[in-house]
Formats: structure tokens, C-alpha cells, sequence
């Protein structure tokens, strides 16, 4: 079901077990057109998330599946990181009883 990691040796307080880089970095930009449109859309709709979440999401996006939108990304997801980013995705745990009754 899960992973572990178990120590062959003892470590002390403070002792780096295990470094990792991250998978994808996405930040806010303020003076591009296509974040200033979507804080806009965030404003207009009453939405309740901070536009990063979505700005976030549209950066995980690849080159294909941006092909023909009009939002400007500089930050595009390669097929092998987007996959390693739904492996970190889990559905609510309500929805899949629900949804696995039929």
C-alpha cells in the first residue's frame, strides 16, 4: 500500500536523510497579461481560490495541450513531470466509495 524508508544506520538531530529536487516551480507573475486576465476572471466570477491555483494548474498543462489556447505560459510541464504530478493526485476519498458503487 505505501512506501517506507527504513535507516540502516542511526542518525543524528539535524542530519540530512534525503535530498530532492521539485518537481516543477510555478510563481506568481504579476505584470504578465495572461495572469493579470485570469486575477480578472477570479474578481468577476467570486471565486474563492487564490488565482495561483489555477495560474499552478495551467503551468502543468503540456505543449500539446496548450496548442491553440490563448493563454501565455513560459512554464510548460514536459510529459514525464505532468505524469509524476498525477501520481501525487488522490481522488477525495468519498467520491471513490461513491463512485465505485456503480
Amino acid at each position: 500500500k505505501g512506501r517506507i524508508l527504513r535507516a540502516t544506520r542511526c542518525f543524528k538531530e539535524g542530519d540530512v536523510i534525503l535530498v530532492e529536487r521539485p518537481l516543477h516551480i510555478v510563481q506568481k507573475k504579476p505584470g504578465c497579461p495572461t495572469f493579470k486576465r485570469l486575477k480578472r476572471l477570479y474578481g468577476k466570477y467570486g471565486l474563492t481560490l487564490d488565482p495561483l491555483w489555477c495560474w499552478c494548474a495551467v503551468h502543468s498543462l503540456t505543449d500539446k495541450q496548450l496548442k491553440g489556447a490563448k493563454a501565455v505560459v513560459d512554464t510548460k510541464a514536459t510529459a514525464e513531470v505532468q505524469r509524476k504530478m498525477m501520481l501525487l493526485y488522490h481522488e477525495a476519498r468519498s467520491r471513490r466509495k461513491a463512485s465505485s458503487r456503480g
